[in-house]
């Protein structure tokens, strides 16, 4: 964290799971007093860095539903996370053209042209 691997927010959360012990989203944006919800995504991020990692799950005392309960994992370095080639504008001009293609050549489009459009459209 002192090098800022880590940004802001992801340090916030990680440093809060290593004090405090395991603990769930809901209760870590109620400690912050996250209304915003600006911290939920960074347990992905942490996750995915290798930081934290689910270790059980704890029945919600507001909504009675389950959450995921969350501790640091034994990791000093985070993995080195590499930002998607295929990102959502990507995907969205792929699918647009896709689609422009198929309406120029819909006499001769067959199932599986609309096939590949409607699995272009669901990868958004």
């Amino acid at each position: 964290m002192e090098r800022g691997v880590l940004s802001e927010k992801n340090s916030v959360v990680y440093k809060h799971l290593f004090t405090n012990g395991q603990t769930t989203q809901k209760k870590t944006e109620r400690f912050f007093n996250d209304r915003t919800y600006t911290l939920r995504p960074r347990f992905a991020q942490l996750e995915k860095m290798g930081l934290i990692e689910p270790v059980g799950e704890e029945k919600c005392d507001e909504t009675g539903k389950k959450n995921i309960v969350w501790d640091v994992t034994d990791r000093v370095h985070p993995l080195e996370v590499k930002p998607s080639e295929n990102t959502k504008k990507r995907r969205i001009e792929s699918a647009v053209n896709a689609l422009r293609d198929l309406y120029v050549n819909k006499a001769k489009a067959t199932d599986s042209d609309w096939v590949n459009v409607a699995d272009l459209i669901k990868k958004i």
